[in-house]
């Protein structure tokens, strides 16, 4: 006998933050719609999907150590706080190799998958790829720190402030840097 209804609640839960981290994702393309120029949004676009590529496996990585975190947390004891450090660890040893090995590639990077035309966006693919570490960070700190402790408001109430603070650098940076300025907002939002 599966009880779905104790199922439902915590992924209703969590839905709020997750379309507020969809909303977060666009943010940078509509402020540079509106502040910046066509091409500026195609230089900030094929990035960002590289980005959230990369990012994906780091969000993943923390979101599938949820229940046991959760399960070693309600259980008291040190072990909940030894499997998070080492979920942690596993993290750094796979942001950092990413983030560098992103910025040293990027402009080939842009090449294969855009062409010589979108070669200004290898900047904003230098600067994105700080963002794989923010989200890292943001990660498991939303995740196994708040979700995991059922603080799921807490969480979307973070992703409210992100939102807000990229909203307000996009504001400042896009109409001097275009792309740029909008993925600096990108990378700042998520810290």
């Amino acid at each position: 006998n599966i009880d779905i209804k104790k199922h439902i609640k915590p992924s209703l839960l969590t839905l709020p933050a997750t379309l507020v981290a969809i909303v977060l994702i666009q943010v940078g393309s509509i402020m540079l719609g509106f502040l910046g120029t066509n091409r500026d949004v195609a230089f900030f676009s094929i990035p960002a999907q590289i980005v959230m590529i990369l990012t994906a496996i780091m969000t993943a990585l923390s979101f599938v150590m949820v229940p046991r975190l959760t399960v070693l947390l309600k259980q008291g004891g040190d072990q909940h706080k030894k499997t998070a450090s080492e979920v942690m660890s596993l993290s750094w040893l796979l942001v950092f190799p990413m983030c560098i090995g992103l910025i040293m590639i990027s402009d080939e990077l842009i090449f294969v998958f855009a062409g010589d035309a979108f070669s200004p966006a290898a900047a904003s693919l230098k600067i994105g790829a700080l963002r794989v570490v923010a989200i890292a960070i943001s990660g498991f700190a939303g995740a196994q720190v708040l979700v995991a402790n059922g603080e799921e408001k807490k969480l979307f109430t973070s992703l409210i402030a992100g939102i807000t603070f990229m909203i307000a650098i996009d504001f400042m940076l896009i109409p001097a840097l275009g792309h740029v300025g909008a993925m600096i907002g990108a990378v700042c939002a998520e810290f």
